[in-house]
């Protein structure tokens, strides 16, 4: 493709996105579930350029609520965060002009996988005006998951070779492969993604929300469809053939169950009897549906190495590059697998001193920003753990306490996950990490009554109100004003 015509493309949607930012967001979250197949199946010859488009909707949704929009209340963003962030974009962006990267076309990707998602934190808390809105919102992003998911138990039964299996680079990429004690080869599905990291990051965020979802008042209709996409997402989760997203996705339902037991009201206690009939269901399902896929799982898991071994690394293998010379980085975007292509694509120079090889992203993080960097970018990770969880503390309502849960659990397994080299799981690690805005907020609307949610969209962006809104109680005004950052 000309890249006159794509840039002026790029351009013409930017200024599309920017019209309308709050559909605009959600458009690129429903990118992120399409993006790939568009990438394997309808415009390959474009497959670079689509990897672009979900970023430069968000970029014309941040130009709008960052520059244009005035009447949005901006979030408060507590003091730690802010220095971890303004700490870490100063080293990431000095890390773009690394000389060892002997390319700031390559730092400037590098800049962009680290940072790009960052804002759509700090916007989410506009986004969602009220918790009906946000449910709703919720319901219809995880109805995907049906058609993702049918897909993926149709490349799970087509044979590794068939078109339906094919990754992004084509044909020259093998397609990894898993069998069961029957000796049938298996492809290990992707589903509408790229690659099996992208589907598996996706599986476990959805997991997370479905929960989430199967504790509010449903009708039949949509409890029926949310409990078909839990069983047909546990079938798709063993058909990946990887053992991370399913360990996880036992810890996010015992983290569930745990954490809900702790707090005993009558609407907690509906919401564990739910899970426990879903956990039940999704389990009998598997067993009669996904019977072929579980054997093959449990192959993989049998014959692979160790897998205690190879979540230790993530931790123990950085700390061997301590005594590294080259302990001040090789540049952000250094070790990222998009670097290589960007080079070829432009000609652009080999590094000057290439970086040693590495699989877990730890070690790429700590051979691209160094030892400093290093311990920023995951100081930064564990702070928004732990604020996540103090989210879920102060928030009353019980399906926004499940959501602050869904987001802490999701990121304390991508603590060590992959997530700058899977511009998947980065979105929806920012787009949770935003719940410690957004809770909140919304927790405080529903607290004051019903006219706060009364809002109508002015068609620029702003809201405004039909009546003025009822006065908080004095004992909540207290309570929002006593906590120790202003976004409680």
């Amino acid at each position: 493709m000309n890249l006159g015509l794509a840039l002026f493309g790029a351009l013409v949607l930017l200024v599309i996105a920017s019209r309308n930012w709050r559909l605009s967001v959600k458009a690129a979250l429903a990118l992120v579930v399409v993006e790939g197949a568009i990438r394997k199946w309808v415009l390959p010859q474009a497959s670079d350029l689509i990897y672009f488009l979900k970023d430069i909707v968000l970029l014309g949704a941040y130009a709008r609520y960052f520059i244009f929009e005035h009447r949005s209340k901006r979030s408060i963003c507590p003091p730690e965060m802010k220095i971890m962030l303004w700490i870490a974009m100063i080293i990431i962006g000095l890390q773009v002009f690394n000389i060892r990267l002997a390319s700031a076309a390559v730092g400037m990707f590098g800049f962009k996988a680290y940072l790009l998602y960052v804002p759509l934190c700090f916007m989410l808390r506009d986004v969602f005006r009220s918790t009906e809105e946000l449910q709703s919102f919720l319901k219809w992003y995880l109805l995907l998951v049906l058609p993702v998911g049918a897909l993926g138990a149709l490349q799970f039964f087509s044979p590794p070779d068939s078109p339906i299996n094919t990754y992004v680079a084509g044909e020259e990429a093998d397609i990894a492969t898993f069998g069961g004690p029957d000796d049938i080869v298996r492809a290990r599905i992707t589903g509408t993604f790229s690659y099996i990291s992208g589907y598996t990051a996706y599986l476990t965020v959805c997991q997370a929300l479905l929960f989430s979802m199967l504790s509010v008042k449903l009708n039949k209709v949509w409890m029926a469809t949310l409990m078909g996409a839990a069983a047909l997402l546990m079938g798709n989760l063993f058909m990946t053939g990887s053992r991370g997203p399913v360990f996880s996705g036992v810890i996010v339902f015992a983290g569930f169950l745990i954490f809900n037991q702790l707090t005993r009201s009558r609407e907690v206690r509906k919401a564990i009897t739910m899970l426990l009939l879903t956990g039940a269901f999704c389990g009998v399902a598997s067993v009669y549906w996904f019977n072929d896929a579980l054997d093959a799982f449990w192959q993989r898991v049998i014959t692979s190495d160790s897998a205690s071994e190879r979540a230790s690394s993530s931790f123990v293998e950085p700390l061997l590059f301590l005594s590294d010379p080259e302990v001040l980085g090789y540049g952000a975007g250094a070790t990222h697998p998009g670097a290589a292509g960007l080079r070829a694509r432009f000609g652009l120079p080999e590094p000057s001193v290439p970086p040693p090889d590495a699989e877990n992203e730890t070690v790429r993080v700590m051979l691209e920003l160094g030892v400093f960097g290093f311990l920023v970018w995951y100081g930064l990770k564990l702070y928004l753990i732990l604020e996540l969880w103090r989210t879920r503390i102060h928030t009353q309502n019980p399906f926004l306490k499940n959501l602050a849960l869904a987001a802490f659990l999701t990121h304390a397994i991508l603590f060590t996950g992959t997530t700058v080299l899977n511009h998947t799981a980065h979105v929806y690690f920012w787009f949770m990490a935003g719940f410690i805005f957004l809770l909140p907020h919304l927790d405080s609307v529903v607290a004051q009554g019903p006219m706060e949610n009364n809002r109508y969209s002015d068609g620029s962006g702003g809201d405004r109100l039909h009546k003025p809104p009822v006065a908080a109680a004095p004992g909540i005004i207290k309570s929002v004003r006593g906590q120790k950052h202003s976004h409680y």
